[in-house]
């Protein structure tokens, strides 16, 4: 082999290598694009899906603000059964936006869930903007927007769902 062979076939090998790396880079890329969405969705469904199922449970309402509700429940007795008439003022849920340590804050990155008043934990995080709407007694509209950035970009998500209580106090 000559020089100008050898030359020559190690600039076709370098094309070819700089094409698959290419290619891999790609499929990274859509790879981290995917997934990243698939979490932001992921993470807005599971925080939307138990706002509604506390709201089912509960036995009323209450909207502080549009982005801070509150859900009580029926007292129970020693057996677990519930006392009709009587809301548990001691165990009742709360559903509000805040910072990072739980503090109630309408420009907050997190969607707290807190019972009887101490948050117990932020259900979504990322959060750009969530409203709560009643537009009756017995209804309940959720809208949940959630908004990350990373490497390959950033990825927005938004989810409202309405629920009716289900329970017949």
């Amino acid at each position: 082999m000559t020089i100008l062979e050898i030359t020559l076939s190690l600039g076709i090998g370098a094309i070819v290598i700089i094409c698959l790396t290419g290619f891999l880079l790609l499929g990274m890329r859509a790879w981290g694009v995917g997934g990243t969405q698939g979490t932001v969705d992921r993470d807005a469904s599971y925080a939307v899906r138990r706002v509604i199922r506390d709201v089912r449970e509960g036995a009323q309402l209450h909207l502080v603000t549009n982005d801070h509700a509150l859900i009580y429940f029926r007292e129970r007795d020693v057996d677990g059964s519930y006392i009709d008439g009587t809301l548990d003022g001691v165990n009742y849920v709360e559903f509000y936006r805040g910072d990072e340590e739980g503090i109630a804050d309408p420009n907050g990155s997190c969607l707290w869930r807190a019972v009887g008043g101490v948050p117990e934990s932020a259900i979504a995080r990322d959060v750009s903007a969530v409203n709560f709407d009643s537009p009756d007694p017995d209804t309940l509209r959720v809208t949940l927007s959630l908004a990350k950035r990373n490497t390959f970009g950033e990825f927005a998500c938004s989810h409202t769902w309405r629920v009716i209580k289900l329970r017949n106090w």
